[in-house]
């Protein structure tokens, strides 16, 4: 049984699970600089003794060494650099090489230190041919990083990119990113402004096709858009549209696989859900093996046939978006992908008793402690004979459905529970606070945490 740190004092057990069909990969590419700095070594031992015994020959050797590290660290550092700091930093007067000092090399530096250190220590290498694989993550997880890899607007410090049996990145060199036959769509779109929709949608095909209105239509109708939108300009289009032309632009061309970093992020709600209705159903015509990277946990489990959960640089956990939800390998992982509720319990092997009754756990586990459970795990109705009885404290309209902050009647001598309890129901059948609920618990334990 694999332990895990609890959200409280104590141990929680989740069920393990098998091995996720991702593999590491640590095969380092060789380092220009190691081949100059031993070279230099070499020439200084055999042709120059003196200057080989002096202490600039190593300082020298060793900054060829990490000379080709230290500029991608420096150009990686940058890249994350907002334009903003320096924009406002001169519109309060400062002088460019002021700003330089006191604005733009103390924020890199500390990126470029973890830079020269940075490798991702997991990455794809078994994504579903012809269906999405989605990538959640906290901010800084290295999700947008993972795809710039793939696409190769960025290079790994170690590892491989493999897709269709065509290695992209490996240590005997890179595939340059206009020859990796990859789609890649920017939350923003990333329209060619210049150019008509018909414009953007055929700017990857060859010169003889360009013009064929015919291809053009039928990406359009793939997209869901009217052939009337290919004479428009991406600033006649609203932002789901342009969401649309991006992806049916993506797809003219015929990738082996299309990235999409945050698609829909910029969209509001109604917007969002139609236009993922139309990229899914796109996607899903085409047979097109996609990789999705998204803030948001629920458009993840809904879309994707795959769900990876990255954190810090490796793939903590992949799977199905039910194994994902309902069997986390860990606490964080199970407080990431949704919401928690925490039930003291006294815990007898395979079940568990609560103050909302038993339920049965993952894994078998003994003592005093708390168990983990979905809110909508516990299911709340009217008082009936057999069912705990509690009392509704506050509730959390969400429209569709709300969450409900429920205080137990019952008390075990043995489990008692004097912390509310959060449920989650359905919008409409959200209870009042101060009316009398009946409670009980449904399914299995998330994880059984022993304090």
């Amino acid at each position: 049984m694999r332990r895990v740190p609890a959200a409280e004092s104590g141990t929680c057990g989740f069920a393990p699970s098998p091995p996720p069909p991702w593999r590491r990969s640590h095969s380092c590419p060789p380092d220009t600089g190691i081949v100059v700095a031993l070279a230099l070594i070499t020439i200084a031992i055999r042709y120059l003794p003196a200057l080989y015994q002096s202490t600039a020959m190593p300082l020298t050797a060793y900054a060829v060494l990490f000379m080709p590290r230290a500029m991608v660290s420096l150009r990686a550092a940058l890249r994350q650099m907002p334009p903003e700091f320096d924009n406002i930093a001169h519109s309060l007067g400062v002088r460019p090489v002021a700003v330089l000092l006191r604005v733009t090399l103390p924020l890199i530096a500390r990126g470029v230190g973890a830079g020269s250190a940075l490798v991702f220590l997991a990455v794809i290498t078994d994504v579903p041919a012809g269906e999405v694989t989605a990538l959640i993550g906290r901010s800084g997880s290295g999700k947008s990083t993972l795809l710039r890899i793939i696409a190769g607007f960025d290079r790994p410090d170690a590892g491989t990119v493999t897709i269709a049996d065509r290695t992209l990145t490996s240590s005997a060199g890179d595939v340059p990113p206009h020859r990796r036959r990859i789609g890649y769509g920017t939350q923003e779109g990333s329209l060619f402004p210049h150019l008509t929709v018909a414009g953007n949608i055929s700017f990857g095909l060859p010169r003889a096709t360009r013009r064929d209105r015919r291809i053009v239509a039928e990406l359009l109708e793939l997209v869901a858009l009217d052939s009337r939108y290919a004479h428009r300009y991406p600033h006649q289009l609203s932002g789901g549209e342009q969401q649309r032309v991006a992806l049916a632009r993506a797809l003219a061309t015929r990738p082996d696989v299309v990235l999409l970093d945050e698609p829909f992020s910029a969209l509001d709600a109604e917007l969002r859900a139609d236009t993922r209705r139309a990229v899914t159903t796109a996607l899903a015509a085409t047979r097109t093996t996609t990789v999705l990277v998204t803030h948001d946990q629920g458009e993840a489990l809904s879309v994707a046939k795959q769900v990876a959960v990255l954190r810090d640089g490796t793939i903590v956990q992949a799977g199905p978006p039910e194994k994902i939800y309902r069997q986390p390998v860990d606490h964080a992982v199970a407080a990431f992908v949704g919401e928690l509720t925490a039930i003291p319990a006294l815990l007898r092997g395979e079940t568990t008793d609560t103050a909302l009754g038993s339920i049965a756990l993952p894994e078998p586990a003994h003592g005093k402690g708390v168990v983990l459970v979905r809110p909508e795990q516990i299911m709340v109705t009217d008082p009936s004979p057999g069912l705990i009885q509690a009392t509704t404290l506050s509730i959390d309209f969400r429209g569709h459905d709300g969450l409900v902050q429920l205080l137990p009647d019952a008390k075990n001598l043995e489990v008692e529970s004097d912390s509310p309890i959060t449920a989650r129901i359905a919008g409409q059948l959200l209870p009042p606070p101060g009316q009398r609920v009946g409670v009980r618990l449904t399914g299995t334990a998330l994880a059984a945490c022993v304090q």
